[in-house]
């Protein structure tokens, strides 16, 4: 089963500063609720507050249902499973797809 997030709202948080190396940094990010479940495979039942870290120059996800992309899911170091940036896919494109 996908994991299921939904976006309340399209409003984006920036959060900037010089870290302790001396280097700027800009951190922009959006609040999604993701709908997971438990060890035993049964959805919990509310859903859970996450942050989405939003790229450079990457507009806000609309308000919608949204499912994590395939696409951030890859194997990285030491053979490991790994989820990148977070993709979300719009629950009606990824159906259109499937058909």
């Amino acid at each position: 089963m996908p994991l299921r997030i939904e976006i309340k709202s399209p409003v984006i948080t920036e959060i900037s500063g010089i870290s302790k190396a001396g280097k700027p940094y800009n951190i922009k990010k959006q609040v999604g609720w993701a709908y997971t479940y438990d060890n035993q495979g049964a959805p919990n039942p509310y859903p859970e507050r996450i942050d989405i870290s939003i790229a450079d120059g990457q507009a806000a996800y609309p308000i919608g249902n949204y499912v994590l992309s395939d696409k951030c899911v890859f194997v990285g170091d030491f053979n490991s499973l790994t989820i990148g940036r977070p993709i979300l896919e719009a629950v009606a494109v990824r159906q259109a797809v499937a058909a």
